[in-house]
């Protein structure tokens, strides 16, 4: 690529910041990393969600009414072994 290249008013030069690029380029590689992450652990929680939903209904259906406070519990034990993943 041309260094010598000028505004777009021919005011003054404009150079390459090769460290600034090479850092803007980790950048992105590193937030594509945490947003891949980020998906992968709301897939993992909506699964959990979804399965205490579903053990709520089981429950509900046997008539054997568990508090919201063992519900939660039950949700916050899975939600660590999937984070400890």
């Amino acid at each position: 690529m041309d260094t010598d290249q000028t505004d777009p008013h021919g005011k003054r030069k404009i150079e390459q910041d090769l460290q600034k690029d090479d850092y803007l380029r980790s950048f992105n590689k590193d937030y594509e990393k945490v947003e891949n992450t980020t998906r992968i652990l709301a897939d993992y929680e909506k699964t959990i969600d979804d399965w205490a939903q579903s053990m709520t209904i089981v429950v509900n259906k046997n008539n054997n009414m568990w508090s919201k406070e063992k519900k939660f519990k039950l949700l916050e034990h899975f939600k660590e072994m999937f984070y400890n993943f």
